[in-house]
């Protein structure tokens, strides 16, 4: 039986029509964010894949960002030219064999 282990990517763009820094997503409802696909909700977009946001298994509050095989993106804007990213990830199952990450 092969484990699989779930690939996480975030794409962070610099465009005009983009949020502003600094940038914060909770994934909390008081963020306006609800349970389901993250897909449209706060300027995300998913591109392929799963990644719906759910309240099973949170690090911090009552909601969290559970991405499986799929790629999510979300355009920012800065006038500065570096972006610090922080982000926390858990994964449940590791690979039986070397995965190309």
């Amino acid at each position: 039986m092969k484990n699989l282990i779930p690939v996480f990517s975030f794409a962070f763009l610099l465009s005009a029509t983009a949020s502003q820094l600094p940038f914060l997503e909770t994934f909390e409802i008081d963020n306006g964010v609800g349970v389901g696909t993250i897909d449209g909700q706060n300027g995300w977009v998913l591109d392929g894949g799963t990644a719906d946001v759910q309240t099973a298994v949170v690090q911090a509050g009552s909601q969290a960002l559970q991405i499986q095989n799929a790629q999510v993106v979300h355009d920012l804007s800065s006038s500065n030219s570096a972006l610090w990213l922080h982000f926390q990830v858990r994964c449940e199952e590791a690979p039986s064999a070397n995965p190309t990450i």
